[in-house]
Formats: C-alpha cells, sequence, structure tokens
C-alpha cells in the first residue's frame, strides 16, 4: 500500500506498535494530505503494518479520528465523522 500512496519504502522508518493482537513491527512515514470527503488533513503520519496481521484490512488512527466527533450506528454499521469546530 505504501508504493501506492507515493512513499518509497526507503523512506520508511522501523517502529514496534502495539496492537490489539500484541506488538508488531510497522514501518512509518507520512502522506503529504489525506482526503476524507471535503476535508483536507495535511501531514499525516501513517503506519504500515504486514497484511498477515491486519487481514489486509486499513485502519484510520486516532491522528485522523481525533479531528472529528464520531457517531456509531451499530444497526446501520455506520460510523458518521463531524468536523470539530
Amino acid at each position: 500500500m505504501a508504493d501506492g500512496l507515493g512513499l518509497s519504502q526507503d523512506a520508511l522508518a522501523d517502529r514496534v506498535v502495539q496492537t490489539a493482537k500484541g506488538k508488531v513491527q510497522a514501518k512509518f512515514g507520512v502522506l503529504t494530505a489525506v482526503r476524507l470527503g471535503n476535508q483536507k488533513i495535511a501531514d499525516v503520519e501513517v503506519a504500515f503494518i504486514q497484511d498477515a496481521l491486519l487481514g489486509a484490512n486499513g485502519l484510520l488512527g486516532m491522528n485522523v479520528l481525533g479531528l472529528y466527533r464520531m457517531t456509531l450506528d451499530d444497526q446501520r454499521d455506520q460510523l458518521t465523522l463531524t468536523p470539530r469546530d
């Protein structure tokens, strides 16, 4: 996924991170920007963990989610993000 986002493997730093399944090795980098709807978030730190450990799922971290009010509708399996004022 890093290559698809324009991040060179050589530019990524190795770190150990804590996940729900325990500590794992990750590669860290910074994306110029992430867009959610019409919102643009600049300079977002990202981590890449082996697909086998995440089941090939991408995760949105609190460095982005913390910028929003989150509403979770369990019945609809829907998360609504509203920018904080």
